[in-house]
This record gives structure tokens, C-alpha cells and sequence, in this order.
């Protein structure tokens, strides 16, 4: 027992001696000029350690060191070192360090500053020349010098230059360093600047703090931690399977994951730098908000809804500034589509180029808000029919004044925001199994849009809706202050009512029909949009009806002495079997010479406009009624009535005058003679007839003349 004692005892002592030793038997600049030396060896550029060497033996032996940099390449000035700390803190491995090898177990690197500069002539400042060959090409034979418990051969792999080991050996004859093991590393509180002079591209992360495992040259370094960008904080987690390939133009296996409050990204394949970055594997990334990531990227989206969730995963392939997706699987606000997209960081703008199919397309959270285009019409739109399989929601048929006066915060006077036209440029190709628009449906089609400088031109190709098809080229130029809108639309076989409601705020009009538009317009407002409204329209219509006249039954009333019976009636329609008219448009009035309407009993022929800014009818017409049992010798039906009538006011609910002897009753000209008339009448024993027309209402007019009350 006391030979154990004195064992124990003896070894106690010799410990503790070791360790009160070391400071007087270590050179600490045998130490610090070896490590510079190994940095140098793993790097190939100069390391420099300005301050001084504080070796430390408990509770670990460690090293600091001070003003630590190493050099950028061959050649550059001092603004391009590569990374700069103010101190290096490397703790050692107690045994090799007695055996004469330094092998260092962690390193923390306090306050680096890390600067990565890729010259004018397109080389970064971080790519080493060769691999080291502490990587075990040079004596494959040998265990790497980074190695544990290895060592190379002088001259070889980490091991002092011959100069330098003669340096060393000269300060002392007891422990020759021959090898430096590459460990764990720590940053604290470091910074990361990019700078490109070919692009003046600049980024800077700041306050990192992260731990990394390297254990030699030749094995994977992986790392995870945080750093602030852009005032986020961002959590990231790193693996390269061959980092020091990585850093001379090689290739490695890798894997990133890096995740903040605007989205998660994750990537997995093949990370090369032989000729310029590139990548060949697969990614993943969760985006709550577009438009928050958009704003954290200083870039203005235009206002409205919509661009909010988004979701990608795909094969992904990147090559200098080019980024593809080709197989990727894409869900953005719902809307699920798969393809191909491609991503080009070039200047001026992005570039985005997409063929992407989905099933279903849900157009409604970019839609404005509801009561932004207007209050809902006293005419709602009846259940939808082909085209459309549910019903319209309320307010989905606007009046024409509505549409023009609207109300919200998106109303007509407020400015068109078209900035996001500039953001980047775009050529997508998209189809569609079906597409929702707030309360309305349509069915199979495809859309192909190309974005270049602000200028988007989009095709819709025999798009499915409204009971029928359309095709569509419409362009936007949004270059200038003031966009120019152009329209060449045709479409056919479609449902008037639900059409005419979402295009011009008028759901008064019934019926299936062809429409052909080839419109344009400017203007820094909706509501200048439609004033400055020019070109052509043509319709072509069948088996509909006009809400809120009643032709026939007016005019029938004529003959039976009911004169009031012109005015038209909640609920009333007129029916009509065809119906054409081709239109001119001038700074938002559409002006018609040959609109004709045949219906049950029914002719009008006739001329006039529609006023778009006013939503507002001025129609003359001559009216025809037939009874359908008398014909001519040639089998022509024979008129009852022949009448000129006049249509005028708000096109939801106008006024129907008679227009007879060439007179429009509506005219200022004409009611001041009935005024001047009444005034005449008034002391007469037409008193009461007098006043009426004194009072200038032409529906208490006739009221009078006809005893109605």
C-alpha cells in the first residue's frame, strides 16, 4: 500500500511539475511561428500574427494569439486580406505537445473579419491555387500529417519549411514542431463582406457566432450557427464533404440549410468551383410572405393582395448567374403547379423564364378588394349558367355608375401602381385545368405572358368562360409615367350579362354572344383610363333580353292611350331574338350608326353612343311592333306601329321617351317651349295641365294629359 501511495504520489508530482515547466520549457514563439507557419501551409497565402503569443496551462494549455490576418492572393493590396481577427485562441493537445508535435484541439476565432473580393478580372480572393499536400498526395504511404498522431516530412504537409524548422531548432534543442492537427474552430461575434467589382454586387452579414468541426484536411467540415443580415437574424447549418477541393476550384459533396423569419431553405448536391460557382443537386425552401421577403430585399411589389405562402421544391442546377428549377414543384398562395423555371441574375432587371401547368388557378387573392370597383347594382345577375357553376356572389354584376364612381381605397381617381413591372423581367408559360376569379369559373385554357423592360404583353388562348371561349392579346406599358393599356379580345359564344357586369360594370344586358375589341388607352387613373378609351367593338347576339324595358309593352300601350307605359319598370324586360351593332370608341364614348334588335314582335333600328365615363346611354331609334297575324302579298309581317323613340339616361334603369315628328322631348330646347307653354296655359282653364308643363317633368305631363294619376 505505500509503494501505491508513493506511486500515486510520485506521479502527482511529476504532473505538476510538468505543468509548472512548460511555460519556462515552451517557446511561445516556436509555437506561434509553427501554427503561422501550418495556416500557411493549409492556405498558401501569408499569415501574419502582428501581436503577441500568450501560452496558458490551465485548466488547458492554450494559445493566444493577437492581430492574426491572412493574406489575399499573390499580388493584391492590404484591402484585400482575407480574413483579419483580433485574436486566435488555439488550445492544445497536452501529449504530442510533449512528444514535440503541436496538435490543436480547438480553435475560437474572436472578431474575424472576413473579406471575400472578386477582382475585376472575375477571380475571388478565397480560391487556392492547389490542394495542400498535407492531403496525402505527395506520400500517399505516410499517415497525413494532419493526422492524429501523424506526422509529415519536413518540408511536406504542415511541417516546418527547412528555414523555418532551422529558426525554430536554433530557440531550442528540447521539442521540434512538427505538425500542426487541425480541430474544432469557433467564431465570435465575426463579419462577412462580399464585394464583386465586375458588378458592384456588396453584401455584409454581421455578428456570427458559429462552431465548426474540421478534424483534417481530408474529411468533411461541418458548421452551424447565427448571423445577422439585413437586420435579421439568420440560423444556417453547413457540411462539405471536400471543403479543401472547395477552395482549389474542386467539387464536394455539400448540404446548406439556412432559415430565418422570412423562410426556410434547404440544399443538397454537388457545390463545384472549378470554372465558376456552380451546383447540381436538389433544394427545398417555405416562404410565409413573398411580399415580406420582397421588402427585407428592399424591392416594392405593387400594392394589393395575394404573394403571400410560397413553397418550391425541385432538382436544382446553378451555374454563375443562372439558376434552374426543372422539375419543380410550386405551390404560391394555394395554387399548386408544376414545371420548369429558370432564374437569370442579370442587369438591368432578374429574369424569369417558367412553363408551369396546374390544375386549378385561383386568381381571387389578386383581385381588389370587394367594394374597391363599386357598390353592387340594384340589377343583380341571375344564377350562373354555362361557364360559370355557382352562383355569383353579391355585388358580382356592378352598376355602370358604380364601376365608374367606385368607392374603397382602389377607387378610380386613385394612381394605376404599375412599378412592379419594373421589378424584373419575365416569359411564362401557363395552362390551367380551370381558373376562379372571385365568383366566377372558367375553364381550360393557357395563358403565355412575356415581361421586358416594363412592357408585359399576355395571350389567352382559348380560355373557357363565360359559356364560351376567348382569345386575348393584352398589353401593358408601363416605361412611362402614364401606362398605355392595350386590348384585341375576341370572344365568342359567351354569356352577355356576366361578361358585360365584370368588363364595363352593366348587368342589364342578356344573351349569348360574339364580341370582338381592339381597344387602347392611357391613363395615370382608372377613371382616365377609361375618359382616353379609343378603338372598336363589335357584338353579335342572340336569344337574350334587355333588363328593365319593356319595348313591346310600352309601345302596345301607346295604342291604348297609356302613355306612361314608355317609362321603364322594375322587373321589366325586353326580349329579343338578334342583336348587333358595331361601335366606334373616342376618349371613352362608344358611338354606334347601326345597332338593329329583332325580337318576338320586335324591330329597332337605330343610332346613338354609351358613355363610359358617365355610364350613360343617348340611343335613337325607330321602333317597330308587329302582331305577327297580318303580312304583306310577300309574306312580310306589316307593323302595327312605326315610331322614333329615344333612349337616354344611366344605363341601368334609362328613361324610354317618343321622339315623334322629328322632336327629341328630352332636349333643353324643347322642355323650355313646354315651360313657356305652361306659363301660358297656367291662368287658363288648363290650370292643372299648365302647371305640370310650367314644372318641366315630362312624366307629370303626360300623367296630365292622360288623367293618370
Amino acid at each position: 500500500m505505500k509503494r501505491l501511495i508513493s506511486l500515486f504520489g510520485f506521479i502527482a508530482v511529476a504532473a505538476i511539475g510538468t505543468f509548472l515547466l512548460l511555460p519556462v520549457v515552451l517557446s511561445t514563439d516556436t509555437i506561434r511561428e509553427s501554427i503561422a507557419a501550418q495556416l500557411e501551409s493549409w492556405t498558401g497565402r501569408k499569415v501574419t500574427i502582428a501581436g503577441q503569443a500568450q501560452l496558458s496551462v490551465f485548466p488547458t494549455v492554450s494559445m493566444r494569439l493577437s492581430g492574426v490576418s491572412v493574406g489575399g492572393p499573390s499580388g493584391s493590396d492590404s484591402a484585400d486580406v482575407l480574413v483579419a481577427m483580433d485574436e486566435l485562441d488555439a488550445s492544445v493537445r497536452l501529449m504530442p505537445l510533449l512528444s514535440g508535435r503541436v496538435e490543436v484541439d480547438r480553435f475560437a476565432l474572436v472578431r474575424p473579419r472576413i473579406n471575400l473580393v472578386v477582382g475585376r478580372d472575375g477571380q475571388p480572393n478565397w480560391r487556392l491555387a492547389a490542394r495542400p499536400a498535407a492531403a496525402g498526395s505527395a506520400a500517399p504511404a505516410a499517415a497525413p500529417a494532419n493526422a492524429p498522431g501523424g506526422a509529415a516530412p519536413q518540408g511536406q504537409g504542415g511541417a516546418p519549411t527547412p528555414s523555418r524548422q532551422s529558426d525554430t531548432a536554433s530557440k531550442t534543442s528540447t521539442f521540434a514542431v512538427t505538425a500542426v492537427q487541425i480541430g474544432k474552430f469557433d467564431v465570435r461575434d465575426g463579419q462577412v463582406s462580399y464585394r464583386n467589382a465586375q458588378t458592384g454586387a456588396k453584401i455584409e452579414a454581421s455578428s456570427i457566432s458559429a462552431s465548426m468541426a474540421w478534424p483534417s484536411l481530408t474529411s468533411a467540415l461541418s458548421s452551424n450557427g447565427t448571423l445577422v443580415w439585413r437586420g435579421e437574424v439568420v440560423t444556417f447549418a453547413l457540411r462539405f464533404d471536400d471543403p479543401v477541393a472547395l477552395a482549389t476550384a474542386g467539387a464536394s459533396n455539400s448540404e446548406v440549410m439556412v432559415s430565418s423569419s422570412r423562410g426556410t431553405l434547404n440544399m443538397k448536391g454537388i457545390v463545384s468551383t472549378a470554372v465558376d460557382f456552380a451546383v447540381d443537386g436538389s433544394v427545398e425552401t417555405r416562404i410565409p410572405s413573398v411580399r415580406a421577403l420582397a421588402r427585407w430585399f428592399d424591392v416594392d411589389l405593387p400594392a394589393g393582395g395575394g404573394l403571400n405562402e410560397l413553397s418550391l421544391k425541385s432538382k436544382f442546377l446553378a451555374g454563375g448567374t443562372k439558376f434552374s428549377f426543372p422539375d419543380a414543384l410550386l405551390n404560391l398562395d394555394g395554387n399548386a403547379a408544376e414545371g420548369a423555371i429558370v432564374v437569370k441574375m442579370v442587369s438591368p432587371r432578374p429574369l424569369i423564364q417558367a412553363t408551369l401547368a396546374t390544375s386549378t388557378l385561383n386568381l381571387t387573392p389578386y383581385l381588389p378588394a370587394p367594394g374597391a370597383a363599386g357598390a353592387a347594382s340594384g340589377a343583380a345577375v341571375p344564377g350562373r349558367t354555362a361557364g360559370a357553376s355557382q352562383p355569383p356572389q353579391s355585388g358580382a354584376a356592378q352598376s355602370g355608375a358604380a364601376a365608374v364612381n367606385g368607392s374603397g381605397s382602389a377607387g378610380p381617381e386613385a394612381g394605376i401602381d404599375l412599378s412592379g413591372l419594373r421589378v424584373l423581367d419575365a416569359d411564362l408559360r401557363l395552362s390551367a385545368a380551370k381558373t376562379i376569379a372571385g365568383s366566377f369559373e372558367f375553364g381550360s385554357g393557357a395563358v403565355t405572358a412575356a415581361l421586358m423592360n416594363g412592357v408585359l404583353t399576355a395571350q389567352l388562348a382559348d380560355i373557357k368562360g363565360f359559356g364560351g371561349s376567348i382569345n386575348a392579346t393584352v398589353g401593358v406599358d408601363g416605361r412611362g409615367r402614364v401606362p398605355l393599356l392595350t386590348v384585341n379580345a375576341v370572344a365568342k359564344g359567351v354569356n352577355l350579362q356576366f361578361l358585360l357586369a365584370q368588363a364595363a360594370g352593366y348587368g342589364g344586358l342578356s344573351g349569348t354572344g360574339n364580341i370582338a375589341a381592339n381597344l387602347n388607352s392611357r391613363g395615370a387613373t382608372r377613371q382616365a383610363e377609361i375618359a382616353n378609351l379609343d378603338g372598336t367593338v363589335q357584338v353579335a347576339a342572340a336569344d337574350g333580353a334587355i333588363r328593365g324595358i319593356n319595348l313591346v309593352e310600352a309601345i302596345r300601350s301607346l295604342r291604348a292611350g297609356q302613355i306612361t307605359g314608355w317609362l321603364a319598370g322594375n322587373g321589366a324586360q325586353t326580349a329579343y331574338k338578334t342583336m348587333s351593332a358595331d361601335y366606334r370608341v373616342e376618349k371613352g364614348i362608344a358611338r354606334t350608326n347601326n345597332l338593329t334588335i329583332d325580337g318576338p314582335g320586335l324591330n329597332l333600328t337605330g343610332a346613338g353612343h354609351a358613355d363610359l365615363t358617365t355610364a350613360s346611354l343617348d340611343l335613337r331609334m325607330r321602333a317597330r311592333i308587329f302582331d305577327g297575324t297580318k303580312v304583306t302579298p310577300a309574306g312580310d309581317p306589316v307593323a302595327l306601329f312605326d315610331l322614333p323613340i329615344i333612349i337616354r339616361g344611366p344605363w341601368e334603369k334609362p328613361s324610354i321617351l317618343p321622339g315623334g315628328f322629328g322632336l327629341d322631348m328630352a332636349s333643353p330646347e324643347v322642355e323650355k317651349v313646354i315651360r313657356d307653354v305652361g306659363e301660358k296655359l297656367q291662368d287658363g282653364d288648363l290650370g292643372k295641365i299648365g302647371d305640370a308643363i310650367r314644372k318641366g317633368n315630362i312624366n307629370d305631363v303626360l300623367n296630365a294629359l292622360t288623367g293618370n294619376k
